[in-house]
């Protein structure tokens, strides 16, 4: 019997190890008879994680997090915070003909516009900076069914609510266009 419980463990360690490279936690119950499979993926601290254009340490996204957000507020009330300060207090760079282009999420802030790429930064580093898991989406989108007449590569993000991926577009409603 415990000759088989060593070789169980050592199978469970084999497990572990070449799980571990594909970024999944394996651990073994205390019970050796029962075991579980923790899918613990390292890589949603990527999610988290603050950046050149997330940069949710900057003292503009600290301070405008600390307008925004309340102690007491759930995930998603603060998801929904975020979102609707993004969408509805900066405007698109098109929509207010910006004579400046914004990339990081802090300039965002500073100079109160930016395309969707920024936009989607800045959205991200309010959630970030809350502990919520924001990434990004990107959309192939033509004027026609083809490229023949060009195409941008719009981008919105997408937010960890209750265990499930949320996509948000933050771009803002202008002149007909419901985003």
């Amino acid at each position: 019997m415990l000759e088989r419980l060593c070789e169980a463990a050592f199978e469970h360690e084999l497990i572990a190890r070449k799980l571990s490279r594909w970024g999944i936690i394996y651990k073994m119950h205390t019970n050796p008879c029962i075991t579980y499979l923790f899918l613990a993926v390292r890589k949603m601290k990527k999610f988290l994680e603050s950046s050149k254009y997330v940069n949710y340490n900057s003292t503009l996204i600290i301070a405008r997090a600390k307008e925004l957000f309340r102690e007491k507020m759930t995930i998603t009330e603060k998801a929904q915070t975020a979102y609707y300060y993004v969408r509805d207090e900066i405007p698109h760079s098109f929509d207010c003909n910006a004579q400046i282009i914004t990339a990081t999420a802090s300039d965002v802030l500073k100079y109160k516009t930016g395309i969707c790429h920024a936009k989607a930064n800045l959205l991200a580093a309010l959630l970030r900076s809350q502990g919520i898991p924001t990434g990004f989406c990107y959309q192939h989108i033509t004027l026609v069914d083809d490229d023949s007449k060009g195409y941008c590569l719009h981008c919105y993000n997408a937010v960890q609510l209750g265990g499930m991926w949320v996509k948000v577009d933050a771009r803002g409603n202008t002149n007909g266009k419901n985003a």
